[in-house]
């Protein structure tokens, strides 16, 4: 989405009420993955970034926070991936 497009959704929530923004929870999660090949690279302006590819044998670990009106969560250490019945079941 480019910034106009995020600015004009942005309006659209400006004159909510107080009682919307009690019912709404901002989430993001992390997946952190040791990696002992990482490397670093100097490319030129003109190059492209190749895509890494994501190991599934590798040890990591998924890191899920959230906040809300009413405060913010303790991070939470995720086994698996945080959806709905997750949350559900955790809180």
């Amino acid at each position: 989405m480019n910034q106009a497009s995020r600015f004009f959704r942005a309006e659209e929530y400006i004159e909510k009420p107080q009682k919307f923004w009690e019912s709404v929870i901002f989430t993001d999660e992390c997946l952190i993955q040791n990696n002992p090949n990482k490397q670093r690279l100097w490319l030129h302006e003109d190059e492209e970034v190749l895509a890494t590819q994501r190991d599934p044998w590798q040890a990591s670990i998924l890191i899920w926070g959230a906040i809300s009106f009413s405060g913010k969560l303790i991070i939470e250490v995720v086994d698996g991936n945080m959806n709905s019945q997750t949350f559900i079941s955790k809180f």
